[in-house]
C-alpha cells in the first residue's frame, strides 16, 4: 500500500510537471487536499445519495475531505 501511494504521487507530479491530464480513474484514487491513497473501506467512505440529482459523496477518513460525483444516466 505504501509502494501504491508513492507511485500515485509520482504520477501525479509528473503530470503536473509535463503538462499532461491524468485519467479520471486515477484522479479519484487520490485525495485532493491530504494526498491519501482512496480505498473503499480503509480511507474513504463512499454514499449513494438521490436528492437533487443522483451523485456519489466520497469523504476521505484521513481528513474529511468531501467530494461529490454526480451519476450520469446514458440514454438509449
Amino acid at each position: 500500500m505504501i509502494i501504491a501511494r508513492s507511485k500515485l504521487r509520482m504520477l501525479k507530479r509528473l503530470a503536473m510537471k509535463t503538462g499532461i491530464r491524468l485519467p479520471r480513474k486515477y484522479k479519484r484514487l487520490l485525495c485532493k487536499k491530504c494526498g491519501e491513497l482512496l480505498i473503499p473501506g480503509r480511507t474513504v467512505r463512499v454514499r449513494v445519495k438521490s436528492r437533487r440529482q443522483k451523485h456519489v459523496v466520497q469523504t476521505c477518513l484521513n481528513c474529511g475531505y468531501m467530494r461529490r460525483f454526480i451519476i450520469n444516466r446514458k440514454k438509449d
